[in-house]
């Protein structure tokens, strides 16, 4: 159908009845164009009448084909939009389809990926107990290693001959033990190996103790055997070992002590911390804390060798009582000033600063306070 009237777009955007109407009568009720022949006749109101009828009449007709018009382009519209229903619901039905699709799959994937969380987790703590074991495994390596090499150690001295030489090079022992910068190492090492004898030596009384009267008897006959008889201690045996071990630890002691003195003479505080720690893997801690206070200046000399010590006493109507007792001050003051420097000195040297200080506090009241105060004040 051909539209003349009814243009499809002046529905679209901003529509108004009273307008569309106006467009379609307007070319009816005031044409542009005065048809050819006579001017209607509007002298009369008959004439004027009749004038306003054809125009109502041809208004009527164009109204008629305007509502012609009109139901085709609705039916027109009412089709094209009942195909875009169609296809949008197809559309709708497609994309719902898929949406439910993809749905499945993303639940699909959140599950896949909680159990690969699942699984990680699992391979996690895996790893961590595996780790953990390997970490023992390798800390069990390494103190079967350390025991292997104390294990040969103590077969070094349960071979070792007799004699102090045999601790120095060339003697059967390891470098460790004799060289002079290994001797904190050396002392370290002793320290476990005679705490492995001491072990050993404590299981063999308990095993003697727990075995039968006759089983000791043929022990003692046994062991009386392979001493030759003489109850002397054979080399190779547990016996030799740790006797042995001692005598080093005696022979390391003095070498150690004797290093010790000459950093006390030279004042070399590095020197006299390492020796310091030695003796301390030695548990002769205390004696080089001793030996360090004696040979401090301020006890190098005696108190006796003092004049004023050999005075009489203090009486309580002596009129020199402050001149008496001005030597007694000076005194404490070089001990308060030795104890002050020490306590510094001691920090740096000894591994446990607190119990060298005590020694040194107990030594200072012990052997110069008390004896200094004897001799003016008792009678």
């Amino acid at each position: 159908m051909q539209l003349s009237l009814i243009d499809p777009e002046s529905f679209k955007n901003d529509f108004n009845l009273a307008s569309f109407l106006a467009g379609i009568a307007k070319h009816v009720l005031d044409p542009r164009s005065v048809p050819p022949g006579p001017k209607p006749d509007t002298s009369t109101a008959a004439a004027a009448a009749k004038v306003s009828l054809d125009k109502a009449r041809a208004l009527l007709e164009v109204l008629k084909k305007a509502e012609a018009e009109s139901q085709y382009v609705h039916g027109e519209v009412a089709r094209s939009v009942s195909a875009l229903q169609g296809s949008l619901a197809a559309e709708q039905n497609r994309f719902q389809k898929a949406l439910t699709a993809a749905s499945r799959q993303s639940e699909a994937v959140r599950e896949a990926f909680r159990e690969l969380e699942s699984r990680s987790n699992r391979v996690g703590q895996v790893g961590t107990k595996l780790g953990d074991r390997l970490q023992r495994a390798d800390a069990l390596r390494s103190r079967s290693l350390e025991l292997v090499g104390l294990l040969e150690h103590l077969a070094s001295f349960a071979r070792l001959p007799e004699g102090e030489a045999a601790f120095g090079e060339g003697g059967g022992l390891p470098g460790l033990f004799w060289e002079e910068r290994k001797m904190a190492e050396a002392a370290s090492t002793v320290r476990k190996l005679r705490a492995l004898t001491s072990e050993a030596e404590s299981a063999r009384q308990r095993n003697r103790l727990a075995g039968a009267a006759a089983a000791a008897a043929d022990e003692q006959d046994a062991g009386g055997a392979a001493g030759g008889g003489s109850g002397r201690v054979v080399e190779g045996s547990l016996e030799h070992c740790t006797r042995r071990l001692g005598q080093y630890c005696a022979w390391l002691e003095r070498r150690v002590l004797a290093r010790f003195d000459a950093a006390v003479e030279s004042d070399n505080l590095r020197r006299l911390g390492e020796c310091a720690r030695v003796l301390a893997a030695l548990d002769k801690e205390e004696v080089a804390v001793q030996r360090y206070i004696t040979l401090l200046p301020a006890f190098q000399s005696s108190l006796d060798s003092l004049p004023w010590l050999r005075e009489p006493a203090i009486t309580a109507d002596d009129a020199v009582v402050a001149e008496r007792l001005r030597p007694l001050e000076r005194l404490f003051g070089t001990l308060a000033e030795t104890v002050e420097v020490e306590a510094l000195r001691m920090s740096s040297v000894f591994p446990n600063p607190a119990a060298a200080l005590q020694l040194l506090a107990a030594r200072v009241f012990g052997d110069r306070v008390a004896r200094a105060l004897e001799s003016p004040v008792t009678p």
